[in-house]
């Protein structure tokens, strides 16, 4: 009895044995399967994103060439196909970068649709109100999805006359060192402040700035402290007010953001942009604005209740903007946060620089254009 026993111990410890081991075989295999599988997955991967590389190399000499071509002559059947060949590398872009989405297990989105407002989007950049007795205007345009990437652009790094878009970046830049100052000096009796935005400007004819504005309109002697000279800067781009605050606080502050966030469009002489850059400058406004600091709030209100609405704002309403418009001779801008449930940039530059409701309305066109490219991205689930 006791030998039966033993020998049935025996056996089941046996078994049990045996059972681990062949779940430890098992546990072996479904790694290998899981890594066998993720090395497909990285290596497709890989593939695309080379792909892809090698695709926005291409269309950006695409696009050089086709600026070329346009400058050069009007033969609308070679500029037409040329921009059916760019097209397509775009659409090529988007398919690849769908592919990735499906890997990445994030939201994948209906190709087919997004293809057809891209047509309807390049269809409107190709096709612009003509200036100056029929020349084609210079147009870029960039969009980015804030927090999963998601882009479209057009000429995004040529140059243009940033105008009053340099407000922008000189308010960021000076706000942001403003905001360190204002933690560093807590506590401090009477600190010595680079940035004292308490100090009292008074207006006088002396200060008198052509173009944009509200305190040229106020009586000689109307005080203003230097934190509502800036609110003036962004709501109203006001020319007497960046005056007053570039003779402050000059543009260090601002060429030292431009370098470090590697504007290569703003680094030499601090006037021009390119849209890329424009979407750069939007996204560190958009992190400086949903932080603690001390000015953040102030800088998103401002921006918000631009008086100049009739571009990116109008385009996306009821969605708020966070925007800052730029208008001058050959340049006519609109740069902007737009703040839905999933955030994004867009920057419209141009040298349509007559203005008017049918300029008005091309853009808008575009926008709301850009608006549903951005919403279709979030139609559909999880792959």
């Amino acid at each position: 009895m006791a030998r039966s026993v033993r020998k049935r111990g025996i056996i089941n410890y046996g078994l049990l044995i045996l059972t681990s081991l062949l779940l430890i075989l098992c546990v072996v295999l479904i790694i290998m399967f899981v890594n066998q599988n993720a090395k497909e997955t990285f290596s497709n991967q890989s593939e695309y994103e080379s792909e892809i590389n090698n695709l926005k190399q291409e269309l950006k000499q695409l696009n050089e060439e086709y600026e070329k071509l346009k400058n050069r002559n009007n033969d609308t059947a070679e500029l037409a196909a040329m921009r059916e060949v760019i097209a397509e590398k775009e659409n090529e872009i988007m398919r690849l970068q769908a592919e990735i989405n499906k890997i990445e297990g994030i939201e994948y989105f209906d190709i087919n649709a997004q293809m057809e407002i891209m047509r309807q989007i390049y269809e409107f950049l190709h096709n612009p109100p003509l200036i100056n007795e029929g020349e084609v205007p210079k147009i870029a345009l960039y969009y980015e999805d804030i927090y999963n990437g998601y882009k479209f652009t057009y000429n995004a790094d040529t140059e243009f006359d940033s105008a009053s878009l340099i407000k922008l970046p000189f308010t960021l830049s000076i706000f942001k060192n403003a905001s360190i100052e204002y933690i560093n000096t807590l506590g401090v009796e009477e600190p010595e402040l680079k940035y004292d935005f308490a100090k009292i400007f008074k207006y006088s004819e002396e200060f008198h700035q052509k173009g944009s504005g509200k305190i040229i309109d106020q009586p000689e002697g109307t005080e203003y402290t230097y934190l509502e000279l800036f609110q003036y800067l962004l709501k109203y781009s006001d020319n007497v007010a960046y005056s007053i605050l570039r003779q402050e606080y000059n543009i260090w502050d601002m060429r030292s953001y431009v370098n470090s966030a590697k504007l290569t469009s703003m680094d030499k002489t601090m006037s021009n942009m390119s849209a890329a850059d424009g979407g750069q400058i939007l996204k560190d406004v958009y992190e400086f604005t949903n932080s603690s600091a001390v000015y953040a709030e102030i800088m998103l209100n401002s921006m918000i209740n631009s008086s100049h609405t009739v571009m990116i704002a109008n385009g996306v309403y009821p969605d708020k903007t966070a925007h800052k418009y730029g208008w001058d001779t050959g340049a006519y801008h609109d740069m902007g946060i737009v703040y839905n449930e999933n955030p994004y940039v867009i920057v419209f530059l141009s040298n349509l620089d007559r203005g008017g409701t049918v300029i008005n309305e091309y853009v808008q066109s575009i926008v709301k254009l850009i608006a549903k490219l951005h919403e279709n991205f979030y139609k559909v689930g999880v792959q």
